[in-house]
């Protein structure tokens, strides 16, 4: 299973986390894992493209953290909570596979 934490402070996000294998298929033809990589992936990009310096990322083997370091910066805050709409998304497709939480600190 995919566990997803979307860290908050009174609506500011503060990280992204995403771990583990979704076990939908066998690796190479998992959809879910491969829906998730790349929004998570993606995310991390776009933050890159349109928001540099904002982020420090966190990365491994079926384990990506994205925290923000400029936590004022709207960009930044604009796409991680899209990257969260669209993580809802395959999680509401497929909800033996992926678990979301958000967590406010």
């Amino acid at each position: 299973m995919i566990a997803i934490t979307l860290t908050e402070r009174r609506g500011v996000i503060q990280s992204l986390l995403t771990e583990g294998h979704a076990g939908y298929a066998q690796a190479g033809r998992d959809l879910v894992c491969a829906g998730v990589s790349c929004i998570t992936i993606g995310t991390n990009n776009a933050l890159d493209e349109l928001a540099p310096g904002t982020f420090q990322t966190q990365t491994r083997e079926g384990y990506l953290k994205i925290r923000l370091t400029d936590l004022q910066n709207e960009p930044a805050q604009l796409i991680l909570r899209t990257a969260w709409i669209q993580l809802q998304t395959i999680a509401e497709s497929y909800p033996d596979f992926i678990q979301m939480k958000k967590q406010e600190v």
